[in-house]
């Protein structure tokens, strides 16, 4: 759906929508817009659960983590799951921020370290992947995957 359709059925939608056009870049559009995604996902929790996934927090940028920020609080008063997924390592200033903030809002919050998979399951998706038993070259390859099991078959495919 494009953004334009999106804002003739939803308000919300329009409003950002107007917002991105007409002050892009200013810190008072972000400012709104980060609101009103506020609005809208209060307005999404109190008519029920609401899940908001965000993957490869690494790369995020400032006003997606200030949004993530201001959705801790909201998270602790509604029944809103914020789940988010980054790699260790080396973090941006804002996510290291947005971390610590979360900590000082007390927001509900479990963190779990994923592992690389065992070498046997990786072998099983290799075997799964390539029809056929894998090898040391393939195995070479599959530690090109640093971990991610979704990688494999794109090694595989490129060999």
């Amino acid at each position: 759906m494009t953004p334009e359709k999106l804002a003739e059925q939803d308000e919300h939608a329009a409003k950002i929508l107007r917002l991105a056009r007409h002050e892009v870049g200013s810190p008072d559009a972000t400012y709104a817009v980060v609101e009103t995604l506020l609005g809208l996902f209060q307005e999404w929790s109190s008519e029920g659960p609401v899940l908001r996934a965000m993957d490869d927090l690494q790369w995020v940028d400032p006003t997606s983590a200030m949004f993530a920020y201001r959705l801790g609080p909201v998270s602790r008063q509604e029944p809103l799951l914020l789940a988010v997924a980054c790699r260790t390592g080396q973090l941006d200033t804002h996510i290291e921020r947005l971390l610590c903030g979360w900590q000082r809002q007390r927001a509900p919050a479990t963190q779990t370290e994923l592992r690389p998979p065992a070498s046997s399951a990786v072998d099983q998706l290799l075997a799964a992947e390539t029809l056929a038993e894998p090898g040391p070259q393939e195995r070479a390859w599959a530690a090109g995957a640093a971990g991610n099991p979704y990688y494999h078959p794109q090694l595989i495919a490129a060999r």
